[in-house]
């Protein structure tokens, strides 16, 4: 009896070791699914979501209701060309990591930003928020300084999330010409 005892103590030893091997192996892939999730979804440069994250989460605020309360706003970085064109696109790249470090600490994502629930005021708030924190960066202060302007649209019902992108654009469009400034989409 004590060696079928032993026989059955080793046989649920080895069936034990064999499923924490099964466990760490499951556990392992599903860590490995969540990287490459969040890689898909995350610029390699910069950091923050990209196009794809933006889509998922405009596809997200479609299905929350009929009407979702929603603002977008698109940056960009003024005279950015001028800095791949005379300092270099390693340069240019430091810039866009900058951003994206700002744009990590405000807890905001690609140049894109959706803001939920925000009224112009709040809105423009934010959007300042984030160009005092660039250039306060200690790329901004150490190198040219380059601005970041704004073109921000309110979501309104009936304009879907296609057009709201195409305001917001327009706005920014309108933002760039006097660089370093905020403009809302008007009609």
């Amino acid at each position: 009896s004590l060696v079928i005892l032993a026989a059955v103590y080793v046989g649920c030893m080895v069936m034990i070791s064999i499923e924490q091997e099964k466990n760490r192996i499951s556990i392992q892939r599903e860590l490995e699914k969540q990287h490459f999730q969040v890689e898909a979804l995350t610029d390699s440069l910069t950091g923050v979501g990209n196009r794809q994250a933006l889509q998922q989460m405009m596809d997200t605020l479609a299905g929350e209701g009929p009407e979702p309360e929603y603002s977008m706003a698109i940056l960009d970085l003024d005279n950015f060309k001028e800095v791949n064109d005379t300092q270099g696109h390693m340069q240019g790249d430091r810039y866009l990591r900058e951003l994206g470090n700002v744009l990590q600490k405000t807890r905001l994502g690609e140049f894109c930003i959706l803001f939920r629930s925000r009224t112009k005021s709040q809105l423009c708030e934010a959007c300042q928020d984030i160009q005092h924190s660039f250039s306060e960066a200690a790329l901004s202060r150490e190198l040219e300084q380059v601005t970041i302007s704004f073109g921000v649209a309110v979501h309104q019902p009936g304009v879907g999330p296609a057009e709201l992108l195409r305001r917001a654009d327009t706005a920014l469009y309108q933002a760039k010409k006097a660089r370093g400034s905020i403009c809302f989409y008007q009609a």
